[in-house]
């Protein structure tokens, strides 16, 4: 099995300072920034039995302690049999003396009123234990705090999600925001999932420049690291078994494939009924990054250097030099558009009839 890599290193480092010393840690940030895997690459580098809950809204206080399942017995009667769930697994290989990393993913998908388990296991009534009560059981489990971190994660800005109560936020004794990783760090990730460095630096700058157009309220959703992730699989998936491969090749597949993230990203699944030509001008930008590095690639070839655009000092200029093209959706809206072409439209038309009048005059 390919071991976890974690290319965000500012975050990296950050996570296992906090985490080490403090043993309770939430990340939050976009969505598709790295959050969930950052804590798996932790479990599988310090060698912690992982536990998780996933927050959803239908989750119960069974999901998370246990609950009783009915299996066959002897001579085939049906018996009740008690399943541990994630939290008290982790309380129980805590006591065994195993380090546990438990995993609380999507922790304000959680309803509030199933986060005041946590209040209780977060406690501060013994300095060296963890202590939780399974009412479920009428157990009362205790684990080492040496032996057992809490990791979280949650999405900033997301509709649909819960408020964290602030005495159990006031638990968690460290929190760290984390970005999407730099631009030489995607592409060093994309360059694992399979593709060329030329395609893995299209495909980062691309989400670059969509991320400004988020921040600038251009553009309804970002390219994530997820995102890009999922292109670089896909493409290298697409070209399993072609002999015709190549820098020129991933990028235009990839382009194709871009067209099924397109929706989301131009906001058309949440009812934005102008996706269509945002989408347009996407496609047109990713077209101008991919020839602004083929042209580089091109000079590279008579210089017999690297591409410029592949080197850390032009980038931020070639992305600000693309951001200041793109069009600005806050200056007109699509309405504002259409009236306009119709009236240009209409002058146009106008100037022929008068052409045509000022013919049969003479």
């Amino acid at each position: 099995m390919q071991k976890r890599i974690y290319y965000n290193q500012k975050v990296l480092r950050h996570a296992e300072l906090y985490l080490n010393a403090y043993g309770t840690l939430m990340v939050y940030g976009p969505p598709g920034s790295g959050k969930t895997y950052l804590g798996l690459y932790l479990a599988e580098k310090y060698d912690f039995d992982l536990e998780v809950l996933t927050g959803k809204e239908s989750l119960r206080d069974e999901d998370m302690m246990g609950t009783f399942r009915i299996v066959l017995g002897e001579e085939g009667r049906a018996v009740p049999v008690w399943v541990d769930g994630p939290l008290a697994k982790a309380f129980k290989k805590a006591a065994e003396g195993r380090k546990v990393l438990f995993l609380v993913d999507e922790i304000t998908r959680i309803p509030t009123r199933y986060l005041n388990v946590f209040i209780e296991v977060l406690n501060n009534y013994d300095p060296d234990y963890y202590v939780f009560y399974n009412h479920l059981t009428g157990e009362t489990l205790k684990a080492p705090k040496e032996n057992l971190a809490f990791f979280a994660t949650a999405n900033v800005n997301q509709v649909g999600t819960n408020e964290v109560p602030e005495a159990l936020l006031d638990r968690f004794a460290s929190y760290l925001y984390v970005s999407f990783p730099s631009l030489e760090e995607e592409i060093s990730l994309l360059k694992r999932w399979g593709v060329s460095e030329e395609t893995a630096y299209v495909f980062a700058k691309f989400a670059q420049v969509t991320r400004r157009m988020h921040e600038e309220g251009a553009l309804e959703f970002p390219v994530s690291t997820r995102c890009l992730v999922s292109l670089a699989k896909a493409v290298k998936k697409a070209l399993e078994g072609s002999t015709a491969g190549g820098f020129e090749r991933e990028v235009r597949i990839g382009m194709e494939l871009l067209k099924g993230q397109l929706p989301y990203l131009t906001g058309s699944v949440t009812g934005n009924v102008d996706w269509e030509e945002k989408a347009q001008v996407l496609l047109d930008l990713y077209l101008k990054v991919y020839q602004e590095v083929y042209e580089e690639l091109k000079r590279s070839k008579t210089q017999k250097s690297k591409p410029e655009g592949l080197t850390s000092k032009t980038l931020k200029e070639e992305l600000e030099s693309i951001s200041a093209e793109l069009p600005s959706f806050e200056a007109k809206s699509v309405k504002e558009e259409r009236e306009e072409k119709s009236e240009a439209e209409k002058k146009q038309n106008s100037e022929k009839k008068k052409k045509n009048v000022n013919v049969l005059v003479i």
